[in-house]
């Protein structure tokens, strides 16, 4: 009688073990799926941020394609000397000077559009300024 309380005991005892190494584990698991939950937010944020970026880097690329068709307008007239050369040749040269095509398009009435395409030709004296 004694041997079967002392097994019965032990079987207590393996059946407690047991029940406590299974609420560690399923609290083990709670915590990887927590962990896997802020990862995922953590991605999805990533994600957004990422097409937020993108989008960004769209528009920024679309602004510098304008603002090389824009800059493509100015030409600068060849002086003979430099940008930043402060001889009296530098300062007597004129600042600005329309071509003769822009001349006639004024005059023969094209549209605001057709100047704004118009080459701008700026000589060494306007980009000395700066």
């Amino acid at each position: 009688m004694n041997r079967i309380v002392d097994v019965a005991t032990q079987v207590a005892e393996i059946v407690d073990g047991i029940n406590i190494a299974s609420k560690e584990q399923s609290l083990s698991i709670n915590q990887v799926n927590q962990g896997l939950v802020e990862v995922s937010q953590v991605v999805q944020v990533n994600s957004a941020t990422s097409e937020e970026s993108a989008s960004a880097s769209e528009e920024l690329s679309s602004q510098a394609e304008l603002l090389k068709r824009q800059v493509e307008k100015f030409r600068i007239r060849q002086m003979g000397f430099s940008a930043f050369d402060s001889s009296a040749a530098f300062e007597s040269a004129p600042a600005f000077e329309e071509t003769n095509e822009r001349e006639n398009k004024k005059k023969s009435g094209h549209s605001k559009e057709d100047a704004a395409d118009a080459t701008i030709i700026l000589n060494d004296k306007e980009f000395g300024k700066y």
